[in-house]
């Protein structure tokens, strides 16, 4: 268990470094937006918690992907780990 949570550190570790830039050009809707999605929401239901369009919503998480580079949930869970975002 031990080696398995210092290897998760160095993980999250290495993740943080490299993606460090393209966290601070995120906006903040698009780290609420990677919040929302990280709790399992989907599209619509971030529009409603939002008050913002689908189509609006859409582009931020189309948005996110370009700035952060991050394309499987265990990209987006290790990213989020490692700048506090859980």
């Amino acid at each position: 268990m031990k080696i398995a949570s210092l290897k998760l550190h160095g993980l999250v570790e290495a993740i943080c470094q490299e993606q460090k830039g393209f966290f601070k050009r995120m906006t903040k809707r698009e780290k609420q937006v990677l919040k929302m999605i990280i709790e399992g929401h989907n599209s619509e239901s971030m529009a409603q918690e939002l008050g913002i369009s689908i189509n609006t919503v859409r582009t931020h998480r189309k948005n996110i992907t370009k700035k952060t580079k991050l394309k499987t949930p265990k990209d987006i869970v290790l990213f989020a780990l490692a700048f506090d975002m859980l």
